[in-house]
């Protein structure tokens, strides 16, 4: 699917997500000054715990043969 055409990306932006009938009753300001509870909130034991998200094995970082972005980088 091209991300051309994904809610969001299109030519009202997030209007086109905030106007779907799904978020019908959904109040995006109170989401916005933190005003709505959440409907669950998951208890974590410091600002670092990850224990609520699953585990992933370690995969290699892989180095391209072309540094295909360089030209986006001179500046830098």
């Amino acid at each position: 699917m091209a991300v051309k055409k994904l809610f969001g990306n299109l030519r009202n932006g997030t209007a086109d997500i905030k106007s779907h009938r799904w978020f019908h009753h959904t109040n995006f300001e109170g989401i916005f000054n933190r005003q709505i509870e959440p409907p669950f909130r998951p208890k974590i034991k410091s600002a670092s715990d990850t224990s609520n998200f699953d585990d992933y094995p370690h995969s290699d970082l892989k180095i391209s043969e072309h540094n295909l972005f360089q030209d986006q980088f001179e500046e830098f």
